[in-house]
């Protein structure tokens, strides 16, 4: 059986400035998607399957107070 390979590229400017681009976006796309079209979304899908209003808990709440409780 063969030696396991250790990849130590901590120390590799060019792996480490790749990864912190690649980090930075994806928490814009991440960001992004959870600030401005989540909530859009659900409230699509909240109006195509109940309507304008739905009764949870015994109260009427609308898709923006629902996503409220996250």
């Amino acid at each position: 059986m063969s030696a396991a390979v250790e990849l130590d590229r901590s120390s590799d400017p060019k792996a480490v400035r790749g990864y912190a681009f690649y980090d930075w976006g994806k928490s814009a796309f991440e960001t992004s998607v959870t600030t401005a079209v989540g909530p859009a979304w659900f409230a699509y899908l909240f109006l195509k399957a109940n309507g304008l209003e739905a009764t949870i808990i015994g109260q009427d709440m609308t898709a923006d107070a629902v996503w409220s409780f996250g």
